[in-house]
C-alpha cells in the first residue's frame, strides 16, 4: 500500500503545472474595443503586475494573482482606490490567447468589447 501511494505522489509531481492563461500576454500589448470605440490598453508582466490605460488618459496600475487554474485577481495600488472602493475583484480567464489573436468578451454590464494582443509594448 505504501509503495503505491508513493507512487501516486511521484505520478502527481510528474505532472505538468497549469498552463498560464496568460502567458501569451506577458511583454504585449493588449487592446479593447469598446462598440463606441473608445480604446482601452492594458500590459501584464510575468512579475504579477499590471497596467491599465483608460481612453480619458487615465492609468491604474496593481497587482495580480491565481485563485485557480483560470481565475485572476487583481488588486489596485495606483492610485488607490477612493474610500469604499473595492481594490480587489476577481474573475476567468478560461482561455490562453496569444499575439494575433482577436476575441469578444462582455464585460460586467452585458456589454461587448473586442479585444485584440499585439507583438510587444504600445
Amino acid at each position: 500500500m505504501r509503495a503505491a501511494v508513493i507512487c501516486f505522489a511521484a505520478a502527481l509531481l510528474a505532472a505538468p503545472a497549469h498552463a498560464d492563461p496568460f502567458e501569451g500576454l506577458y511583454g504585449n500589448t493588449v487592446t479593447s474595443t469598446s462598440p463606441s470605440g473608445k480604446v482601452y490598453v492594458y500590459y501584464f508582466n510575468k512579475d504579477g503586475t499590471f497596467e491599465n490605460h483608460y481612453p480619458s488618459g487615465r492609468v491604474i496600475k496593481g497587482t495580480f494573482v491565481w485563485k485557480d487554474a483560470q481565475t485572476a485577481c487583481f488588486t489596485v495600488t495606483d492610485p488607490p482606490p477612493a474610500k469604499g472602493e473595492d481594490a480587489t475583484n476577481c474573475r476567468p480567464f478560461p482561455e490562453t490567447h496569444h499575439v494575433g489573436d482577436t476575441w469578444t468578451e462582455k464585460d460586467s454590464e452585458g456589454v461587448v468589447f473586442t479585444n485584440t494582443i499585439s507583438a510587444g509594448r504600445r
